[in-house]
């Protein structure tokens, strides 16, 4: 068990989905935003702060173990918009890592990396970057990072492209993309408590049947998805899909609609 875990991302939905499921990782919890928020537990450490600010990140990793570093702007914006946190965010992170014990890190990457290729193509983490955005290119920079600070400082991460993390899948295309919390909070606890490490890329998805992508790293973890988007379609009633996204190429790609969207260059 770790002594403290940093969760940065705090106030997100996929922060607020993990928390509660990661009970038993760490003794104590350091959770921070850029955004006010409230933790789910009274015993957590809260502390509101830009990763921009290296001295600032500084304080936050001394003393943590572990980092699950779910911090930085999740859609597409203009790239100004994304560089202090996604760029220079994950940059502060590392950097503050190497400095500080070298902790173990979970480093959220997004399916977007390789968004644009077509879904009829399942592919694996050793295929070639594709991106399909400013965001999924600020991602290939903090994969870039994490590989870096691996083979330069020794600091192991876990590099996970997540997919569609949410309770159950909403529409068509999380059909193939979902990643169950359970899942997704079982992995976080493997990656944590497996002797070595590495610096492996995993594809954060659940084992769904018409999934995009194969995992071919992670053979040396004690994890295994246990859920499946199909089983919860019942559930779903009517996907929420409007025929504008289905016209938009919403299941030809594996990001989506987003690789139809221009490029906000103004």
């Amino acid at each position: 068990m770790l002594e403290r875990l940093l969760v940065t991302g705090a106030a997100g939905g996929v922060a607020n989905l993990l928390r509660p499921r990661l009970v038993g990782v760490s003794k104590k919890f350091r959770l921070t935003d850029i955004r006010h928020f409230v933790s789910t537990s009274d015993s957590d450490e809260t502390v509101i702060g830009d990763l921009a600010d290296s001295a600032f990140v500084d304080q936050l990793v001394q003393g943590c173990d572990g980092i699950l570093h779910l911090g930085g702007v999740s859609t597409e914006q203009p790239f100004d918009e994304i560089i202090p946190a996604n760029i220079v965010g994950v940059y502060n992170v590392y950097r503050a890592a190497a400095k500080y014990d070298r902790p173990r890190i979970i480093f959220a990457s997004s399916n977007h990396v390789t968004g644009a290729y077509r879904t009829q193509e399942t592919i694996t983490p050793n295929e070639p970057f594709l991106p399909d955005s400013f965001y999924g290119a600020s991602k290939v920079f903090g994969e870039a990072v994490a590989k870096l600070f691996f083979v330069k400082e020794g600091i192991e991460s876990a590099i996970v492209r997540i997919g569609s993390c949410f309770e159950q899948p909403s529409d068509l295309r999380m059909i193939s993309t979902w990643f169950s919390p359970d899942d997704f909070a079982a992995l976080i606890k493997s990656c944590f408590k497996v002797e070595t490490l590495d610096c492996p890329t995993i594809f954060g998805v659940s084992n769904n049947a018409r999934s995009f992508w194969r995992n071919t790293e992670i053979s040396h973890l004690d994890w295994h998805s246990e859920a499946r988007a199909e089983d919860l379609l019942e559930s779903m009633n009517q996907p929420n899909v409007s025929p504008e996204e289905l016209a938009a190429g919403l299941m030809d790609y594996h990001g989506g609609t987003w690789v139809k969207r221009p490029l906000d260059t103004e």
